[in-house]
């Protein structure tokens, strides 16, 4: 689900393709990250909305339960502490077709299917995101354009389960490539060509 940023981020936006830039973040200590127990927990919503379990017992641990790994995905193999610009498919924000409110649209017909988004980073990397959803229908791999970083199908969960530990690994894969900063990835493909143009003489 898309959230709503704090009112210190900046957005900039055009038209079908958007691109919005959020800014103002503070990143999270490195210490806390290598802190396996803090994975666990949730650092931006530690506490349960009105709206979940307003009236039983134990709500806050089955707000856990039910977001687990809040910070890891947030924080560790995601971006939510960092300044980046994310662009796609308007509105750019909505992860999928489904959480866009038409009514404030009435000029649109309600869409379904595909929805995609860049979220580029100050330094140049670059992380995908990529969902699809129907009324009945829901799958995403990547990096929302909040930052936070997932996997999910919610239909024939049987047959995609086995699947699930290697798109996992493969978000992993992704994360760890976008490490590398462009430019060393831009040097890389220079020498690259060099080593070509020297083959071709």
């Amino acid at each position: 689900m898309c959230e709503a940023f704090s009112s210190s981020e900046a957005y900039q936006s055009v038209a079908a393709i958007e691109t919005i830039t959020v800014t103002g973040r503070t990143r999270q200590p490195l210490v806390r990250k290598l802190n396996l127990f803090w994975w666990f927990m949730n650092d931006f919503e530690p506490t349960p909305p009105d709206w979940y379990r307003p009236t039983q017992p134990l709500r806050t641990l089955f707000w856990y339960l039910r977001n687990p790994l809040q910070n890891a995905g947030r924080y560790v193999l995601g971006v939510a502490d960092r300044n980046y610009t994310v662009t796609g498919m308007w509105p750019v924000l909505e992860t999928v077709w489904e959480d866009v409110r038409w009514s404030d649209f009435p000029h649109f017909a309600p869409r379904h299917g595909w929805k995609r988004a860049t979220l580029k980073l100050e330094n140049g990397r670059s992380l995908p995101w990529i969902s699809y959803s129907t009324p009945r229908w829901l799958a995403y791999w990547g990096w929302q354009p909040n930052g936070f970083a997932g996997v999910k199908f919610n239909r024939l969960a049987y047959l995609f389960s086995p699947l699930l530990p290697f798109v996992f690994v493969a978000l992993v894969f992704v994360r760890l490539w976008a490490l590398m900063p462009a430019t060393a990835r831009a040097t890389h493909r220079e020498i690259q060509g060099c080593a070509q143009r020297r083959t071709d003489r």
